[in-house]
């Protein structure tokens, strides 16, 4: 024996609203390069080298002092991570290939772009 309670319930629908999610990129790491040394970055698949490209953004800060308002400038620079790309701080292209090749344990070729 049904009751009719449980075919009204049955032909009730659900509306629900689905909402967009911002997605923020990922911090994966803070590299602090040593004085007149370049960011080089590998693409293992390609099996090519080159040097890391950035984005740059000018901070304006200002404050009040003693003597008045101060405003200082910060260039902030961000690397533009590529999938399948190792990066890593040396001084110049011989020794690029020596650290990449010491990182993977394998001597590698790489072409330079």
């Amino acid at each position: 024996m049904r009751l009719e309670s449980d075919k009204i319930n049955q032909d009730k629908t659900e509306i629900s609203k689905c909402a967009e999610i911002k997605t923020m990129p990922n911090f994966i790491g803070r590299i602090t390069p040593h004085e007149n040394h370049t960011l080089f970055e590998y693409n293992i698949k390609t099996n090519t080298l080159s040097k890391a490209s950035f984005n740059k953004q000018d901070y304006i800060f200002s404050g009040i002092n003693d003597d008045g308002l101060i405003e200082v400038s910060v260039l902030k620079k961000e690397v533009i991570v590529k999938e399948d790309c190792i990066y890593h701080s040396y001084l110049n292209k011989k020794n690029a290939i020596k650290g990449f090749s010491k990182m993977l344990k394998k001597e590698i070729n790489p072409t330079y772009k």
